[in-house]
């Protein structure tokens, strides 16, 4: 038997659920990237957009959110500590 939930109760748990990402997934490259062009979104202040008759609307704070995201995990590649030596056990 499938446990069938709601819509808004669906918006809330992925809302809560909070998601742990690996340093593989993006390269520091693309987090700088990343981070610029929330910035730039950030700094325009735009609320919404129109394309095509269909109007989005973007949050400043979910930006906000979305860029601290993005820099903790920029933090993470920094804190990395370079090898210094490999050890061969064969």
């Amino acid at each position: 038997m499938q446990k069938v939930i709601p819509q808004d109760g669906l918006r809330r748990l992925i809302n809560t659920t909070k998601i742990h990402y690996h340093l593989s997934m993006y390269t520091q490259q693309d987090l700088q990237t990343k981070i610029l062009a929330i910035d730039e979104k950030i700094e325009s202040g735009v609320t919404s957009t129109s394309v095509d008759g269909t109007t989005v609307a973007i949050s400043i704070a979910e930006l906000r959110t979305e860029r601290d995201r993005l820099n903790t995990m920029l933090d993470q590649y920094r804190k990395r500590r370079p090898t210094t030596a490999t050890i061969y056990l064969a």
